[in-house]
């Protein structure tokens, strides 16, 4: 929490801004600053805001595609969903490639075109 002192002031349309005040204009780290922390704590710091900046990105993407957010349960799966995956060594589908128990094809023939 900070506990700067914080100014609400109401413009002409009724909209609240709020206001930093009695902080002095030199807030701001410079490098020299840095010396003056431990190690761990600078790594922590950044562990800290990697994992807010991550949370922010997550609940972005989960509101911008409109999936749910997967829960921590064992039985949810997150990954890729494999039933409409096509092989290109044999072209049927469920699996990649590199997956194939197949012999592998000759590479330089072009892929087999799809059926439907």
């Amino acid at each position: 929490m900070n506990n700067f002192p914080f100014l609400l002031l109401e413009e002409p349309p009724q909209t609240p801004t709020a206001f930093i005040s009695d902080i002095p204009s030199n807030m701001s780290f410079i490098k020299e600053d840095l010396k003056y922390f431990h190690p761990d704590d600078l790594e922590e710091m950044d562990i800290q805001h990697s994992h807010a900046m991550l949370s922010l990105r997550a609940k972005r993407f989960y509101s911008r595609t409109g999936r749910p957010i997967p829960s921590n349960s064992p039985n949810t799966r997150v990954g890729l969903d494999k039933s409409k995956l096509r092989c290109y060594n044999c072209n049927q589908l469920r699996h990649f490639a590199r997956e194939c128990k197949a012999p592998k094809a000759n590479t330089t023939a072009a892929p087999q075109p799809r059926q439907a």
